[in-house]
């Protein structure tokens, strides 16, 4: 289960629960300005913004050890992924774009991508979704 806090755009994510210690995923954050070092290793303040956010919320979490991590999240222009066989390349296929809904699109892609290289019918694996609207040639 996930602790969401639009207001200050927090999102917790327990990643690995255990009875000890475990590993907590805290994100937030997006840069729409192009390419550029970014994230909470360029730019302290934001991992103390992270870090005193979750703390608010889960103030038992404050004595253990922290690591910041960030990576760049590519996004498309449209902001729908973009997914399936990419212009006249018979073998390059994509599925990519997601942005910030990476992993909450990442099982129904993959199903859709498995079913476009394969030449399965989408309807029967991935209910209502037409493989167009994700097609990277859309552009």
């Amino acid at each position: 289960m996930n602790l969401v806090d639009d207001g200050n755009k927090l999102y917790i994510s327990a990643l690995k629960p255990n009875d000890k210690q475990g590993i907590v995923r805290v994100s937030d954050l997006a840069e729409f300005a192009g390419w550029k070092d970014i994230g909470v290793l360029s730019e302290p303040d934001r991992a103390q913004y992270l870090y005193e956010q979750t703390i608010k919320w889960l103030p038992h979490l404050e004595p253990y050890e922290k690591t910041f991590h960030s990576c760049s999240r590519p996004v498309s222009a449209d902001d729908v992924p973009l997914i399936g066989q990419c212009g006249n390349f018979n073998n390059l296929f994509l599925n990519c774009g997601h942005g910030s809904k990476g992993w909450t699109l990442a099982f129904g892609s993959a199903a859709l991508l498995d079913n476009i290289i394969n030449g399965k019918p989408t309807a029967k694996v991935v209910p209502a979704l037409d493989p167009d609207e994700y097609s990277p040639n859309r552009f």
